[in-house]
């Protein structure tokens, strides 16, 4: 586990020992801690439908013999079309905004359930710990790379568009 995310599963920790009190429905805590990750991938797939570029799969499998807090078992497979930087950046933070930012502010406002939703934000912000990683990388890139799944276009010259043109067509 790398120094970020262990001091994040730390905090994460910490926090549910301290409000394990307050947090008196372990049903609850299950329950939240199991299907958080699938929501987590289908805010994915969400984003992916929204700016219209859809999902060949959301894929289940069961976490790896090592590393199992840290490796995921669950993944989202987008279809393969070009992302540019920013539609990737989002599409990789979309579910640490959706349910770790908002239900942060959502716990400000809703004080007699922030105990919870202050829950839901560490426990996701544990599980996003890869999606930030992946973002700062991508931040890295010129800001007219192109992204199709795992290959990267960099342009030879930042200060020009970025063009691709692929088919489908076999």
């Amino acid at each position: 586990m790398g120094d970020g995310a262990g001091a994040i599963f730390i905090i994460y920790v910490i926090y549910v020992a301290f409000f394990l009190k307050q947090l008196n429905s372990a049903i609850l805590i299950l329950a939240i801690t199991y299907l958080l990750l699938p929501v987590h991938e289908l805010c994915h797939a969400l984003f992916a439908a929204i700016f219209g570029n859809g999902t060949e799969g959301i894929y289940f499998r069961p976490p790896y013999k090592e590393n199992r807090i840290t490796n995921p078992s669950a993944y989202i497979c987008p279809n393969p079309v070009l992302w540019n930087k920013t539609e990737k950046t989002l599409s990789i933070l979309f579910p640490l905004i959706l349910l770790s930012v908002l239900p942060l502010v959502l716990s400000v406002i809703f004080r007699n359930y922030a105990v919870w939703l202050i829950y839901i934000a560490l426990n996701n912000l544990t599980m996003s710990f890869h999606d930030i990683n992946a973002a700062i990388y991508i931040l890295k890139f010129p800001r007219n790379s192109l992204f199709l799944r795992q290959v990267r276009l960099l342009p030879k010259d930042a200060s020009k568009p970025s063009v691709a043109y692929y088919s489908m067509e076999y």
